[in-house]
């Protein structure tokens, strides 16, 4: 009968996180996170780590940020309609306090110049749905086809 050379679940478990990132780094050439388990570390990255840490380098704002989209949002948690993590829309706000109410959540604000971090009150338009600020969208979209057409052939 040929004997079995694996380790049993209860070998593994019985090892300790050093040992096991140990025999991690030998089979995986280290480079993997299991492998720098249970390591130390020097003295030297110990002070490296400290250095980092000093000083104001978090990444706190102020609770004011630009989206991936480019509109800025501000953190009010207290808003009745902020996001999970207690941001709202800038421009919404900004509408919002001018209007002296809250907001609908169907109620969309669009900026007049496209740049959407322009929150001007003078640059913002409030659509009463999202369907009246989608024509509004396709008129001058194809205003401004009609209107390119027109150039290129003067």
């Amino acid at each position: 009968m040929k004997k079995n050379t694996h380790h049993s679940k209860s070998t593994i478990v019985k090892m300790s996180l050093a040992k096991i990132g140990k025999k991690q780094s030998e089979s995986h050439a280290g480079n993997n996170a299991l492998a720098r388990i249970g390591m130390k570390f020097t003295e030297e990255r110990k002070k490296n780590i400290s250095q980092s840490l000093k000083g104001n380098k978090c990444r706190w704002k102020g609770g004011r940020f630009s989206n991936n989209e480019g509109y800025i949002l501000i953190h009010k948690p207290e808003h009745p309609f902020c996001n999970h993590q207690g941001y709202i829309l800038e421009h919404r706000l900004i509408m919002e306090k001018h209007l002296n109410r809250y907001l609908a959540k169907n109620e969309i604000v669009h900026h007049k110049n496209r740049i959407k971090s322009d929150n001007n009150i003078n640059n913002l338009y409030l659509h009463s749905s999202k369907s009246k600020h989608q024509i509004y969208h396709s008129i001058n979209t194809r205003n401004r086809n009609t209107l390119g057409q027109l150039t290129s052939n003067l």
